[in-house]
């Protein structure tokens, strides 16, 4: 009977003693293990889902990849024709700014040699604002668009095609535009429509008519 009692009391004690210094009961080997195993819980990223639709900023973005864009005028690089003396003035403005060169076409009037008309060439510094040639034009680089802003988007889901309204103005006159005096001027806009289409990596331009 008294070691009954006895083991009692030292149950008691024992409970007591972990409490105070605790404040819980000691865990079992099983329920640290259940613990331990639990994997620690993560914050998962937003999935941010794509509609596919043509967005203003995303046509601004495909737009910018083609501007700035060159404005062209064309000269009559060579004439033996009417007119040459014109042409051939205009064509001097340019000789004198080293982008350009000519020679003269001469034939014999009246057994003497007369001047006909000329020649002209492109210069190695004139081919920074040379286009091409095309016949007896020379096409040279006068200005420069520069994007403006998208006015306007509107989709054909049937087509997966979407028409784009936007803006341009000229950003730049060249120094060939000073000197031949080109008709357009810094700031000058137009609107513009560009076509797009869309594809199963994204939206593009549908041709260069933009």
């Amino acid at each position: 009977m008294k070691n009954t009692i006895f083991s009692i009391l030292f149950s008691v004690l024992t409970i007591g003693f972990y409490s105070c210094d605790t404040g819980t009961l000691p865990k079992s080997n099983a329920e640290e293990q259940t613990q331990v195993s639990q994997p620690a819980q993560e914050d998962k990223p937003a999935v941010v889902q794509d509609d596919g639709k043509l967005s203003r900023s995303k046509a601004e973005e495909i737009l910018r990849t083609k501007y700035p864009l060159s404005i062209w005028d064309f000269v009559h690089y060579q004439n033996d024709g009417g007119g040459w003396q014109y042409d051939l003035a205009i064509f001097k403005k340019l000789e004198e700014k080293g982008w350009v060169t000519f020679s003269m076409v001469q034939r014999n009037v009246n057994n003497e040699p007369r001047d006909v008309g000329f020649v002209g060439s492109i210069t190695e510094e004139g081919m920074r604002y040379f286009g091409s040639t095309n016949g007896y034009n020379m096409s040279l680089e006068v200005a420069q668009w520069g994007l403006g802003e998208i006015t306007g988007i509107l989709e054909d889901p049937a087509n997966n095609s979407a028409s784009v309204e936007y803006t341009r103005s000229v950003s730049v006159i060249t120094p060939v535009g000073e000197v031949l005096g080109s008709k357009y001027q810094i700031g000058q806009s137009e609107a513009r429509k560009a076509k797009f289409v869309k594809f199963d990596d994204g939206w593009r331009l549908d041709g260069e008519n933009f």
